[in-house]
């Protein structure tokens, strides 16, 4: 074998040693934003859960706080939501309640703040954020 023969095949390596790799990294990328993708998309899922459960909740609007109430600290494990998505990773999220105020309208009730998170790295990272309104049925 000669050397041009020999930096032939090294050249035909190495250019598919790079496609081999580019193909890889644009593999990983593409799983992995879709991953991100369904996260998100749990997230949502899993504020819109909460937010018929608090409007399932308004039923029995006086005892609201019984029932909602000190749903509001992400740090306590006692005092937030928490959901398995379908990946394995943990969403939380919490529920913040208005005192009694004027809503649209003229008609008395509360807002709930709804608030998902997942957690990386050790801290909380806000993945979703709705808003309901609660009154008298």
């Amino acid at each position: 074998m000669n050397a041009n023969q020999l930096f032939l095949a090294l050249g035909a390596l190495l250019l598919l040693m790079i496609v081999t790799t580019t193909l890889n990294r644009t593999y990983i990328l593409a799983l992995t934003e879709t991953i991100d993708n369904q996260l998100r998309f749990e997230a949502v899922n899993f504020a819109q859960s909460l937010t018929e459960l608090v409007f399932s909740a308004s039923e029995e609007y006086d005892q609201i706080d019984a029932l909602l109430a000190n749903r509001d600290d992400i740090q306590d494990p006692n005092k937030r939501f928490t959901r398995v998505t379908q990946f394995g990773d943990s969403l939380f999220a919490t529920i913040t309640l208005t005192p009694d105020t004027t809503l649209q309208h003229g008609v008395t009730g509360r807002l709930a703040a709804i608030q998902v998170y997942s957690r990386q790295n050790g801290t909380f990272v806000a993945e979703a954020e709705t808003r309901a309104t609660i009154n008298r049925r």
